[in-house]
Formats: C-alpha cells, structure tokens, sequence
C-alpha cells in the first residue's frame, strides 16, 4: 500500500570495513492540545472511565504521555531505520498507514526506508483503540447506521501523528557517529505470566549507543515483554458507603519513571515493548511495604527497571556511585536495613 517501507532484505552479520553506527534521538508530547479541557476515556480495563488530569511526579512535573523516536544507520549505505514508540495501549494498522502517511515527505527526503512503530502498551493513557470510549454506543451506531462513528477520538490520533512527525524531525537533527554495544540481563524475579500456559523470555536486552562527539548526549534501547499496567489498579473507594470509584488520573506507569532515571544519568530511552503476551511485573525486591498504592507501585518498579538497565554492565561501586549522582530515587540510603521504618 501506500507509504510502505520494506526496509533491508539482507541482514549484515559481518563488520563492514570501517563502517560505523549512526543514532539519533528525539521525542515530543502526543497529549491532545485540548487535554485539561476536554475528557478523554482511559484506556485501561473498565469503559467509560473518562478524565482530563495526569499524575505529578515527586519533582512536581505533570507525567505526560510521549513518542520517543530513534533514526539507525549501519553506514553501509542502505538507508535510515525508523523504530517510534508510542505511550498507548495499541493503534491499528490503519491508524499506523496514518503515521507513515504524515511521515512521508520527511522519509523521501532522508532517504528512511523503514519506520516501524509500536506501543508501550501502558493501560492507563488515552484510548487509543476505540474499546474504551464507548465501545456499546459505536457498536450499536455502526450496525444500523451508514455514518460511521469512530471508537477512538480523533483529535489523539491526529496527536500521534503530529507527535511522531515533530520527534522524528529533531531525531534525525541529532544522527551523530558512534559505538553500538549489547548486553542482557535476567530479569526472572521482575516479570511473571498471570495465565496458563506459562511461558515468556525472563531477559531485559539493552543497545546503548555511545557517540563519538562527546557533547551528545548517550541512548540507552531497552526491549524486554512486561505489561504496564501496575497504576491501573487503583480502584478501590476511600468511603465504603459508595460504590466502587475508579482512578480517572492518566500515567504513563512504569515508563516515565525509568526514564526519569536515564536521565538523570545523562541518557536518552526509548523502550520498545517485548513479546508481552500475558505477562506482567514482578515487584519482587520493591514488594517492600514502603508504597500504598498501585500508581507507588509503578513508580518504584520503573526506578528499579532504570537502575538495573544503567548498572547491567557495572560492578558494586559504579553501581553505588550511580545510585548517589541520580538522587537515590528508592531511598536506599532510607530503608536499607531499618525494617522498622
């Protein structure tokens, strides 16, 4: 179809000479400009659950639902390869010919002969699939109606699409030259399938990009399958006099913690969602009594999950070291042994 990019049909395992890797990062707000104003349904697990606010971070910043783009080139003169994250549950593939199509002029003048775009997949954004806004009404509308009604409000997935053009522009403003390198990590206590047949790949796998320029800012690429999901559990009443109240905050969940941690550290991320099927996080060691509630709860795995990406390759005192220049955002310094606390 139109604005389709096939990308390369051979894979290079070789080194190529003297070729080396460019990357370049960049990302942009994809909250509709009438948010705040406007209600737009969470997309989580119950329908009509509709809000306009998002969760303040410890820093007093509002999170933000994002598209983080990266622009790679192998140097072997193929062409640019686009991977776009969104903060979304899901987008369909009309939708993403949508994306491309709004790309399309950016892609032939530079030469982009591949954009691949995926969802983070949190739960607690905005509809962005058109089941939770008023799946009951659009169904009833669409079966004895020729007007067709659209699931998913338009002004969000005109915000994907303006969102994707704008980070994907300052991303290949920043293509610099660099070092490529990978590593993993079992993640096994962090990540755990709720549903029978049990099965998923326990490893965290990380592409850091280093650039050659030292005043360019680093890129940590994470992939690894994990629902973000943990905030969309706050669904309990403070007065057990009313009926079953819902969270109507929007979050990013896990996602924006974990950056802020890359950050912190002097590092651009971008997390592109694994093979999540029906897995989920594992609090493990944060299952530590400090957090109350479920958007706590995100918080502390996505400061776990940033310092486990940025210490996969460090010994104890680097680690150490790395927990004291980013703030100790898990309060080591604070609960480490002082159970009673």
């Amino acid at each position: 179809y139109d604005n389709f990019y096939p990308g390369m049909d051979k894979f290079i395992d070789e080194p190529q000479g003297d070729k080396v890797w460019s990357l370049g990062y960049g990302k942009a707000s994809i909250l509709p400009e009438d948010f705040g104003e406007k209600s737009y349904a969470k997309g989580a697990y119950i329908p009509y659950i509709f809000g306009n606010d998002m969760y303040t971070d410890e820093d007093g910043n509002k999170e933000d639902l994002m598209v983080r783009v990266v622009v790679m080139n192998d140097g072997s003169g193929r062409g640019n390869v686009v991977f776009i994250a969104l903060d979304a549950m899901g987008v369909a593939n009309a939708d993403v010919r949508k994306i491309r199509e709004g790309l399309k002029d950016i892609a032939k003048e530079n030469n982009i002969v591949s954009i691949n775009v995926s969802c983070t997949h949190i739960h607690t954004g905005i509809d962005s699939q058109g089941v939770w806004t008023d799946p009951i009404g659009c169904l009833i509308n669409n079966m004895v109606s020729k007007n067709v009604r659209y699931g998913v409000e338009r002004s969000f997935i005109e915000s994907l699409i303006s969102g994707s053009k704008a980070a994907l522009e300052d991303a290949l403003d920043d293509m610099t030259t660099g070092k490529l390198y990978y590593s993993q990590m079992d993640i096994e206590d962090y990540v755990w399938d709720r549903t029978a047949p049990i099965s998923f790949d326990p490893n965290m796998y990380k592409l850091e990009f280093v650039p050659a320029a030292e005043e360019k800012t680093p890129t940590i690429i994470t992939t690894f399958g994990c629902h973000p999901e943990s905030a969309s559990f706050d669904w309990s009443s403070a007065d057990p006099d009313k009926a079953l109240s819902f969270d109507k905050k929007f979050s990013a969940d896990f996602i924006w913690y974990t950056e802020k941690v890359m950050n912190k550290a002097g590092y651009n991320f971008i997390f592109i969602q694994g093979n999540v099927s029906t897995v989920t996080s594992g609090r493990h060691y944060t299952g530590d009594g400090i957090d109350n509630t479920a958007h706590l709860s995100a918080v502390r795995y996505g400061y776990e999950i940033g310092y486990m990406l940025l210490g996969m390759s460090m010994n104890e005192a680097e680690r150490i070291e790395l927990n004291e220049a980013t703030g100790d955002l898990l309060g080591i310094a604070k609960y480490s042994n002082k159970p009673d606390e």
